[in-house]
């Protein structure tokens, strides 16, 4: 149940990213995104928390807080490496690259 609980707020998180991008709703998105995080940290669901942690990257970054940013993207990588995952590296990769370093 608590696979589903993540998994369900993360997909939360990214629809008010994308429902009307150039006004998210930061506070709506970024409960969502700390729930799905919290949920799958406690059972362990390594690559979906690495979505998660993906997604909350990404919108820190476009909410200019770049090194909780990249901290997020970079734990994602560091969890989609280590499992092997096939093509999320690449977009957690690009996504770094979008956020400039400092601060």
């Amino acid at each position: 149940m608590k696979f589903f609980n993540g998994s369900t707020h993360r997909l939360l998180g990214e629809m008010a990213m994308t429902i009307n991008p150039s006004r998210i709703d930061e506070r709506l998105a970024a409960s969502h995104f700390e729930k799905s995080i919290a949920a799958l940290r406690e059972i362990n669901a390594e690559n979906e928390l690495a979505l998660a942690y993906k997604a909350y990257g990404r919108l820190l970054g476009q909410h200019g807080d770049i090194m909780q940013a990249r901290a997020y993207l970079s734990q994602a990588l560091e969890i989609f490496e280590r499992l092997g995952t096939m093509d999320e590296p690449e977009k957690v990769q690009q996504a770094l690259a979008a956020v400039p370093e400092g601060r």
